[in-house]
């Protein structure tokens, strides 16, 4: 690779040059535009087996080294991104910050929103997994962590835990239905009217889906793939609403997604072509020894995993682990 790529001397970006578009596709193995999926990096609740949700915890080191590390790889390949998505999260944000600053466009666009936040745990957002396991089985904590339609308990109304009680959902949720009931109680408390929104205190990954998928169409694939338009777009979200996306774009059945896992910090390249995902080769080794993808790795790479640098498919058989 020449990573020396990245700059042009006429000062023309990834878009303006048939050259770079070309080299895009040599290098990855994709045809553009791209589209990168990536999980934030890894988080002290992570670390410590907690219920995470929307509760706004920070990376960790790790995480940073994860972000930064995604950022090194992806210059590796001359990949250039024209616009970043995430969630109003701030271990995706930073996780998307680090990303772009070692590749160097940290100028490029940058849209928060909501409907890419992780799932609602509601009840169980701030606990530990492995106390929820023993106090109400490991059946029942399988289908609250990893059930399709499955909704935790929710949470109170006046948690902190609920996005009604956060600054910048109030502020920016305008999208979602009054709530009357919300709305009566919290202009009591205040001693003026106060209009609330219907916010969620519990999801299932169906009900993730129901704001992740219409926002990934209208918001993100109409800039990706209209034509005049064709950006090169990364995605950081959290693990769930990335798996709801990963649901749409390769093809998982309900029953299915229960078996995949989205590994920390990791970039992902979206084939269209294949429906699947594919792993920029990082010298390592064999990702699937290194990176937990669930039992069916098979589901998101359909036999390809990584590309090297000349852009050649490097095909592994698959194995469930």
């Amino acid at each position: 690779n020449n990573n020396n790529n990245n700059n042009n001397d006429d000062g023309e970006g990834f878009l303006g040059t048939a050259g770079s578009r070309q080299q895009q596709k040599l290098d990855t193995g994709i045809e553009g535009p791209l589209l990168i999926i990536m999980r934030h990096g890894k988080t002290e609740f992570n670390k410590l087996g907690l219920f995470t949700g929307w509760n706004d915890c920070p990376l960790s080191d790790d995480g940073r080294r994860e972000a930064t590390t995604a950022g090194r790889v992806l210059r590796s390949y001359n990949v250039e991104i024209d616009e970043v998505h995430t969630s109003c999260l701030s271990r995706a944000i930073e996780t998307a910050w680090l990303c772009m600053e070692e590749m160097d466009c940290v100028w490029v666009p940058v849209r928060k929103s909501w409907r890419l936040n992780e799932r609602m745990y509601g009840g169980l957002t701030g606990l530990s997994k492995k106390l929820i396991s023993q106090l109400h089985g490991e059946k029942q904590f399988k289908k609250w962590r990893r059930g399709f339609d499955e909704r935790p308990p929710p949470v109170d109304a006046f948690s902190p835990y609920y996005p009604g009680n956060d600054k910048r959902y109030v502020e920016m949720m305008k999208d979602v239905p009054i709530s009357v009931w919300q709305t009566m109680i919290r202009s009591l408390e205040a001693g003026r009217f106060l209009l609330a929104r219907k916010m969620p205190r519990t999801e299932s990954l169906k009900d993730c889906m129901s704001r992740t998928i219409p926002y990934f169409k209208n918001d993100i694939m109409q800039n990706l793939y209209s034509k005049g338009s064709m950006k090169n777009t990364l995605v950081v979200s959290s693990e769930n609403a990335i798996r709801g996306l990963l649901m749409e774009l390769c093809d998982i059945t309900e029953g299915d997604i229960t078996s995949v896992e989205i590994p920390t910090g990791l970039p992902m390249l979206y084939d269209r072509k294949t429906r699947s995902i594919c792993l920029l080769d990082d010298g390592k080794g064999d990702p699937l020894s290194r990176y937990n993808f669930g039992s069916k790795p098979e589901l998101l790479f359909k036999n390809r995993i990584t590309s090297n640098g000349s852009g050649q498919q490097q095909q592994q058989q698959q194995q469930s682990r």
